[in-house]
Parts: structure tokens; sequence; C-alpha cells
């Protein structure tokens, strides 16, 4: 396969009597205060060519990148579509899985109807090209990762595709890099991911655009998603298989495109999770339920909102560009569909595009792994599991404790640093630092860091507004959406607007009397008392209006205790059985509230402290 090359500078805008005008930017920097200044106005009647089309706006209307300044990047870009598409400029798309959806938003922000001159590429590989993919049908990656682990042991150079980087993950890049390498330390290992393209010290910083001459060097390469699109790995002979784990974060499409970064046709292996657990919105399948409860929601932290001082609510508009609202519900009840049936869309996709699916059985690898043996027993399994979990423990304590003792850093050292592209790890903990030392204004222990990385930091938020500092919740709303007003000027995108505020989420746990039950320590609660059965009537009777809000979905058979414990899990509280009884020829749980003992009220006393000063 050939790759098509503009040639056209990155980011920076440049003209020589040879080369003609041209600037190549990713969304995130498609406004005019990112670094590459970007004013729709100067490229009228233009050529824009956008690869990975259906990504590229997926990634501009719902990634947390581009949140900050997302009403000016999609005010830039509808500008850019009306100046091009509206005057004698050329649009081009490329997606191997494109849709109408992009290309009727397209012409929805030009407000010009055209007919567009698509290409169809209807090849299907034969049975040379198609590849065979060994798909691992259990529950977890264990057994694929004990294949790999004896197919690197038997001389196998492997490209292996993860769907997650952090340290604690336990497939992820970050992990497995650290067990590869005490297990193989004569082998060359390259970690490809977010954080080490940004690390000038790592040897994968600047490796992207020279990815066919960098990874030859490598016996293992590990990559996540940071690489699944726009990369053509067009080596032959080096690479003797493609490892795939797809945990549940990415969408199907983009695993299916990560496998293919390869273009050699070598064998694939392949573990998927049966469903996902990212959801967007309320999760809803439904274009129509979806957008409307985002805009009940939306018109729902208004009137909460009115309740401040906040004055600039007259001036809110919540119409902004209904073109890309719709499409991002079109988009999200795609995604939504797949990670209902995460395993078997991908499958799907995958024998859609005429590719083998064969399951990884152990008789079946036996015949196809190099050493013709079979697979690893289950007892050689579990030990694998287990020496992975002990790596990735002694990694991350080591890491946070390189957290907690990193250099104190000034507000002004902090601002400049996170403006940077690249980071030193030394850096990049020094930031970390910071952030928590502004969450949480305690001192930084490694103790404090596994809890931030744990959710420590949304549960306290959730807890303390809802009691201790509830007085000061209503200015805290008001707040961060004068902050979005502004940054949108006067515009907000509806789906961040309803996710950075927290008076609706905290609204129901009130109406449920979540607070009530907090205060009495010593309660014991069982499903027959009569204001838990209140709690769950009124909760099941507004299941999908929780899902929106508060993001807990119900089962509509469920009990009182099984609603209160899902609340209180939200807040980092838990339930503990005290007793069964009998009541009614039945027998009963007795249960209470767990209140953990974690520091937290000595950081919500340095939040009142800081709300009294204000």
């Amino acid at each position: 396969m050939s790759t098509f090359r503009t040639k056209i500078y990155y980011r920076s805008r440049q003209k020589s009597d040879n080369k003609l005008l041209g600037i190549g930017l990713c969304i995130d920097s498609l406004h005019p205060n990112s670094q590459a200044s970007f004013n729709p106005e100067s490229w009228s009647d233009g050529v824009v060519i956008i690869d990975e089309i259906e990504q590229v706006i997926w990634h501009g209307l719902n990634s947390n990148t581009c949140r900050q300044n997302r009403v000016e990047i999609l005010r830039s870009f509808k500008t850019l579509m009306q100046n091009v598409l509206g005057g004698v400029g050329q649009v081009f798309i490329a997606d191997a899985d494109l849709s109408d959806i992009s290309i009727d938003y397209l012409q929805a922000l030009a407000g010009v109807k055209l007919e567009p001159f698509i290409i169809q590429n209807d090849w299907l590989p034969g049975e040379k090209e198609a590849w065979q993919v060994f798909n691992y049908p259990e529950t977890t990656p264990k057994r694929l990762i004990a294949d790999l682990h004896k197919h690197i042991r038997e001389g196998g150079k492997p490209m292996v595709c993860l769907s997650a980087q952090k340290i604690t993950s336990k497939w992820g890049t970050r992990a497995l890099e650290a067990y590869l390498k005490k297990q193989f330390p004569d082998l060359k290992i390259l970690r490809i991911d977010s954080e080490s393209l940004a690390e000038p010290n790592h040897p994968a910083y600047g490796c992207i655009k020279s990815l066919n001459q960098v990874l030859p060097k490598y016996d293992i390469v590990l990559a996540s998603p940071s690489i699944e699109t726009g990369i053509s790995i067009d080596i032959q002979g080096h690479f003797t298989s493609v490892w795939a784990i797809a945990q549940g974060v990415q969408g199907a499409t983009s695993v299916c495109q990560s496998l293919g970064r390869v273009r050699e046709n070598i064998p694939r292996y392949l573990w998927v999770a049966n469903s996902g657990f990212n959801q967007v919105g309320n999760g809803s399948t439904s274009i129509t339920s979806l957008l409307n409860s985002e805009q009940r929601l939306t018109q729902l932290n208004i009137r909460l909102l009115q309740q401040s001082d906040f004055d600039g609510l007259d001036d809110l508009e919540t119409g902004f560009q209904a073109e890309s609202f719709l499409c991002w519900a079109k988009l999200a009840v795609r995604f939504n569909a797949g990670m209902n049936q995460y395993r078997e869309s991908i499958l799907e996709a995958l024998r859609l595009e005429g590719h083998h699916i064969i399951e990884a059985s152990p008789e079946v690898l036996a015949n196809n792994l190099e050493a013709k043996k079979s697979s690893e027993t289950l007892t050689e399994i579990n030990d694998l599991q287990e020496a992975i979990a002990t790596v990735i423990k002694q990694n991350y304590q080591t890491e946070c404790e390189a957290i907690a003792t990193a250099r104190n850093i000034s507000l002004t050292e902090y601002q400049k640093l996170k403006k940077r592209l690249s980071k030193t790890s030394k850096q990049q903990r020094e930031q970390r630092k910071f952030e928590l030392m502004l969450r949480y204004s305690i001192p930084i222990t490694s103790e404090l860091v596994e809890k931030d990385d744990a959710g420590w930091y949304q549960q306290l938020q959730l807890h303390y507004f809802m009691t201790v500092g509830r007085q000061y919740l209503v200015a805290r709303d008001a707040e961060i959406a004068k902050t979005i007003l502004e940054l949108g000027k006067g515009n907000i995108f509806i789906p961040d607007f309803n996710d950075r505020l927290l008076g609706a989420t905290i609204g129901v746990m009130e109406l449920l009397k979540i607070p009530l039950l907090l205060k009495d320590k010593q309660r014991e609660l069982k499903n027959i008392d009569e204001d838990l059965q209140l709690l769950a009537n009124t909760a099941l009777a507004n299941r999908t209006a929780i899902k929106t809000i508060v993001g807990i979905g119900l089962a509509v058979n469920s009990s009182p205790i099984t609603i209160v414990r899902r609340f209180l899990d939200k807040i980092g509280y838990s339930l503990e059985c005290l007793r069964t009884e009998s009541h009614q020829k039945k027998r009963l749980r007795i249960y209470r509230i767990v209140n953990p003992d974690d520091g937290r009220f000595e950081v919500f006393q340095q939040w009142l402290s800081a709300s009294h000063t204000k």
C-alpha cells in the first residue's frame, strides 16, 4: 500500500518561490489561540485535506484535549468550510469507514448542498492478502499474554497494540514494558504512547515521522492508540506478528485500524473485552433520546445557576452550532452501540474487511506459533499474571514516590510547563505534584498520589459540595459557567457544559436523601425500611434522568440497598453487612454505612478555609 504525503509545513505558515502556501495541523490547533494561530479567514477558496475524517470529527466534538477551546475550534472549522465549500475551494476527505455522517456534517457547516464526488474502494483481500486473526475468547487476556511471552522467548518480534498507558493498568504499555524488560533484559523494547512521544530523553520522542526507519531497530514494540490512525508501517520481514488487547476504551473501528498499522500480512492475535466501559452522555443508542436528555440537563443546570448572582445567563447561547450538536449525537450513539457489543462489533468489522477470524484454542495455536507447542498451562498463566502484578506494584510505588518527592515549582513555572508539548519525566512529575497541591492543599505523599489516581478527587468533590461545602456549590458552578462562557464568547457546546457542573448531580442525591443517611453513623439499614423503599421508588421512577445526570444505570428490579450502595460509591463510601435476621420467614440482611478513614476531612478543612478567605 502506498502512502500519500502532502509535504506541507506542519503548524507553521511558510512560503517560498518553489512551494505552495500550506499548513498541517491537528484539529486541537484549529483556533486563533493555538501555537498555529489559525485564522480561517486566511484560507478562503483553498484546498482542505482531512484524512481519517470520521475520527478527526469525533475527536473535535468529544475529546478532552479539545474541551477548553471546543467552541473556538468548531467556530473556526465552520468558517473554514463556509469559505472553502461556499467559494471555489475543494475539500478532500478520506476514511476506510467513511459514512454519510461526515459528508452531511461538512455540508451542514458550509451551508451549501453539493454533490460529493466519491471514490469507493471495493477491494477486499484475497486468500493471500487476508489476515489470520486469532481471537482469544476468554474474559481476560491472561492466555494471550502467556502466548506472547512464549512467542518472544522463541525469537518472535511482535508489534503489540494496547489500549492503555497508565502505569496502574495491568495490560497497559508501561506495565507490559516493565515486565518484558525484566523477563528479556537483552532485547530492545520500544514503548510508544503519548507520554514517551512527549519525553525528549525517550527513544520514542519524535519517532512518528520516521517509524519505518526506527522500528527495525527494536525487537518488541508496544504501542498505545497514539499511533492508531494516519500511520503506515511498511516494514517487510521484521515483525513476525501483531498482538492487540482491547479493553473497551477505543471505538471498534479504532481497534481494527490499530491492527492494520503494520501493512505486512503476518498473523494477528487479538483479545477483546465483551463490552466496553466507555459511554457517551447517558449511554443511549437513540439520537433523539440522547439529544433530548442533554438539552433537558442543560435547562436544569441553567435553572440552578439562576439561584446565584451570576449575571451572564441572559447572554448564554444554548443553540450554538446545532449541526455540530447533531453530529456529536449521531457519532455518540454509534460509539455507544459499539461499546454495548464491543467484542462482536470488532470481530464483525474484521470479517467484513475480508479477514479470517480463528478461535485461538491451544490446539490451533500449536500449529501457528513458531515453537509448534501447546499453549502455556493454566498454572503457568496464573504465575505469569502474578509476576506482571508484582512488577506493576513495584514500578507504581516507585513512580508515586518520585512524584511526591519532586521539586516544588512556582505558579509561574507551572504555567510555563503546562504549555510545553515536550516534557522530561522530571518535569512531568513536577507538574503533577503542583496540580495535586492545587487540588488538595495538603502535603503531597505517595499515598495521596495513589488515591488521586483511583478517582479520590471526584469522590471528594461530590461529598464536600453535598455536605460541609454545600453553601459554596452555586458559586462554584457559577464560576465554571462564567469561564466556559468567556472561552466560548457567550456560546456553549452543550455536552461540555453539562459535564462540568455539579449542581444537578447533588440535587439528585439530595432528592434521594443520601446526605441524611450519612449523618446517622450508627443507623442500621435493610431493604424493608420505609424511607429506603421510598428512595428506591423515586430512583426507579427516574432511572433515565439519573443515568443522564449522575451516570448511574439502575436495573428495573434494583433493591433499595443496591441503589444506596451505588450512590455511596460515587463519594467513596460503602456498606458492610452486619448480620442476617429472620423476617416473615425470610432471611434479611442488615447493613451499616462504612465511613472511609482516608483523610478527606483534612482536605475539606483546607477547602473551607480557602472559601472563607475569598
